[in-house]
């Protein structure tokens, strides 16, 4: 039975702790799991019949783990625009009225600097 083939259970904790890592922003941790995946998906392709019940489950994971991982990265760089953004003056925020009109939030940033006596 296709269960008991040890690369299954494994890979399954493996996309596990890949999606606390995710959930984490433990983003060295990913990058070490890489490898291990890696060679657990190239071992289940020497199977020679995977149950279609696993295939859907691990499938999935790794679909609900992309979107988390695509969802943190996404993420990542609206910070990195924010943080661009206050650097270099320009507004920190632009959103919309109940109207529909843009408007800008925190326009000053971080180069305006008060001095007081």
């Amino acid at each position: 039975m296709a269960r008991e083939f040890p690369a299954i259970p494994a890979l399954e904790q493996l996309m596990e702790t890949e999606r606390r890592a995710i959930l984490a922003g433990d983003f060295p941790t990913l990058r070490d799991l890489a490898p291990r995946k890696e060679k657990l998906i190239f071992a289940l392709g020497n199977v020679d019949v995977l149950d279609e019940a696993v295939l859907t489950r691990l499938r999935a994971k790794a679909s609900a783990n992309q979107r988390l991982l695509q969802a943190s990265m996404q993420g990542l760089s609206a910070a990195k625009a924010q943080f661009q953004n206050r650097m270099t003056g320009r507004p920190a925020l632009r959103t919309y009225d109940r109207s529909g009109h843009q408007q800008t939030l925190g326009a000053s940033g971080l180069s305006t600097v008060e001095r007081r006596a």
